[in-house]
């Protein structure tokens, strides 16, 4: 796999970063270039090096073992935690086979003076969480405190949906207006680059190579994290793999593993901000509105209830009910999250949360386990 060298142009008020990709053996329809797309203003900060695009194409080139060429310096920090990040990569998943990265000299890059705090922030409970606890308010260090909020067009809003992002972003913009925080809209294609993988893997390195597209601007970039100390499944953007990806200048923070879901929600719950913006569900994209049936709803639903805010949250418009909680559709990788959401429950002595939980919970167990023994049981009725 070839990565050109990085172009910069700009056109109508935007700044694209690009660099043409060349694969061995592409798959069909794949585009032959990869980019990223900020205002305007944001140009002088585009990086020059071949950082963000080896980070995105790196778990594709993995996958069809190709060995990586970038016409453009990388980062040694990064090369060095790459290594690193393979190999678990590898143990997780073998097919993901390791491979070695030629790029050019380092010494042809100034290194430029970081000024900013970044987050990628997509309007979800684990974002919330991440700007909530790093305001000036709960963030003592200023080091620490988000300046940049980067809202990501391509990562769960498909670039074709220009009206759940423009309605999002507008929202999320003014609410970052009145927090003094910049907001820097993003778009990018590097999906499509990752699309014939399993995508609770690939999202990991999308996120981080957007982030790395600016790279001269942070000198550290908040990636909320989506899962708790106590779990261990493998997922692509984790608090053991997403450091691994930082620069000599950029330090990568998978932030808020040290909390369950429950607690995050809990936390900001009754910050009016979220309100009117709270955006957990992936399965049925309308705007700001939640579908309120997918798993992520419900279980955030159930979260906001207990902690008494549910009815000031207008972004759930279907009412919360007992049947909805059973008839849950539960995957394997949320049962130590619905776990968590009962213990915080019968803490709170909402017993009838408690036992819909449980309910739909043993649902999902006994159909997982009779979906990973559907030949055992099979077999099984038949000598009956």
């Amino acid at each position: 796999m070839r990565i050109h060298t990085p172009r910069i142009c700009v056109q109508e008020g935007m700044a694209r970063l690009s660099a043409r990709i060349e694969m061995q053996t592409p798959p069909e329809g794949l585009p032959d270039t990869l980019w990223f797309e900020f205002p305007e203003s944001y140009r002088a900060w585009l990086s020059p090096r071949a950082d963000a695009f080896v980070v995105s194409l790196l778990l594709t080139a993995m996958e069809r073992g190709e060995d990586i060429e970038a016409c453009a310096p990388l980062s040694p920090h990064l090369r060095r935690g790459i290594e690193e990040y393979q190999r678990l990569f590898h143990i997780w998943r073998s097919y993901l086979r390791l491979v070695s990265i030629r790029s050019e000299d380092d010494d042809s890059v100034q290194e430029a003076t970081p000024c900013a705090v970044g987050c990628a922030f997509s309007g979800g409970a684990d974002s919330f969480f991440t700007l909530y606890s790093h305001l000036p308010a709960r963030e003592p260090l200023p080091d620490y405190r988000i300046t940049h909020a980067l809202f990501l067009h391509g990562f769960d809003v498909p670039l074709e949906d220009e009206a759940t992002y423009a309605q999002a972003a507008g929202a999320y913009q003014g609410m970052m207006e009145t927090l003094n925080i910049a907001f820097v809209p993003v778009r990018t294609n590097s999906r499509d680059f990752v699309r014939h993988l399993d995508w609770q893997m690939a999202h990991g390195v999308v996120l981080l190579g957007a982030a790395l597209a600016l790279e001269p601007m942070f000198s550290r970039f908040y990636i909320p994290s989506s899962q708790y100390y106590g779990e261990t499944a493998p997922w692509g953007s984790d608090y053991r793999t997403d450091p691994l990806l930082s620069t000599q200048t950029m330090q990568f923070v998978n932030d808020g593993a040290s909390y369950t879901r429950v607690e995050k929600i809990n936390a900001f719950a009754h910050w009016p901000e979220a309100y009117a913006r709270l955006r957990v569900c992936w399965e049925k994209l309308d705007g700001l509105n939640n579908c309120c049936v997918c798993s992520k709803c419900v279980r955030t639903m159930a979260a906001l209830e207990v902690c008494g805010a549910l009815p000031h949250y207008t972004t759930f418009p279907l009412p919360f009910t007992r049947r909805q909680v059973r008839n849950c559709h539960l995957e394997d990788y949320e049962f130590d999250q619905i776990d968590r959401a009962i213990e915080h429950a019968a803490a709170a002595g909402r017993s009838d949360v408690v036992a819909d939980l449980r309910y739909a919970l043993r649902r999902a167990r006994l159909r997982t386990f009779l979906g990973r023994n559907k030949r055992r049981v099979r077999s099984w009725f038949v000598r009956s």
